[in-house]
């Protein structure tokens, strides 16, 4: 059993221990990464995920930390400048789960099933089938990828980028954050790009059938075709969507790095 040395148990010689600093940034990322930083996961499951990851990191980056002094203006600013370092590296991480969300979303609305919404629990609003199920199926992929090591292992080499109270939250990172959100945006776009493109066609051609044909009941036919062909058409996509998740989600290390350069550029 491994024993802490006493200059490394919180404030026992009026200095800031490395333990604290690297619980403060992952309290702040995981406050921020979908589904572990949401309600529905329990107080305790969190506080207790929080401290086992700072136990698992302190042998490896506590080095990397100076000693600072406890003073309570150096302690506000750690505070606060740390929880803002997790909490944007997890907005990272949280939008290209949003990006699938949205894209089910659009896509309910198309086919004509947006009625139909269950309540997210994660996002404390209703929120329609398709847009959940793609949200699930981004969750699953990340795991399957590896990407929670992805995060841990950023999480490390994030010490040595940008070390303790060198962070300058200026308008260059409001500017990462939002290219990062326009790329949610375009994200979602190429996940709904295929069943997107064939309802234009299949609603075009029920146009041009509905004036061919006046007889045509095109509103009570229109809903089912639009329906099957989506659910259709988003199978036969489905592995080229697990191929755009993986690639999406295996860059969010690369991402992260970019981010915490930012923060730490003077």
């Amino acid at each position: 059993m491994m024993l802490w040395p006493l200059s490394q148990i919180p404030f026992a010689d009026g200095r800031i221990p490395a333990f604290v600093v690297i619980l403060l940034r992952i309290a702040g990322m995981l406050a921020a990464v979908p589904a572990i930083g949401t309600s529905v996961v329990p107080l305790q499951v969190r506080i207790g995920l929080v401290l086992g990851l700072s136990v698992v990191l302190a042998p490896v980056v506590g080095s990397r930390i100076e000693a600072m002094e406890a003073s309570p203006d150096i302690m506000a600013r750690l505070v606060v400048t740390e929880f803002l370092i997790g909490a944007a590296c997890g907005l990272c991480v949280r939008l290209v789960f949003a990006a699938f969300e949205m894209a089910g979303e659009v896509l309910g609305i198309q086919m004509g099933i947006s009625m139909a919404a269950v309540l997210d629990p994660m996002a404390g609003a209703s929120v329609p089938l398709l847009g959940r199920f793609l949200g699930l199926l981004a969750f699953l992929l990340f795991f399957a990828i590896d990407g929670h090591h992805l995060m841990v292992e950023a999480l490390a080499e994030s010490f040595t980028l940008l070390p303790p109270l060198r962070a300058q939250f200026s308008g260059a990172v409001a500017g990462a954050l939002v290219t990062q959100a326009l790329g949610m945006f375009v994200l979602a776009l190429k996940i709904a790009a295929p069943v997107m493109t064939a309802l234009f066609v299949v609603t075009f051609a029920m146009g041009i059938l509905g004036r061919t044909i006046p007889q045509f009941n095109l509103l009570l036919n229109s809903v089912t075709v639009t329906f099957g062909l989506g659910l259709l058409v988003l199978g036969l996509s489905l592995p080229l969507l697990g191929t755009l998740a993986q690639t999406s989600l295996a860059q969010l290390g690369e991402t992260l790095r970019g981010l915490l350069t930012v923060i730490g550029q003077v």
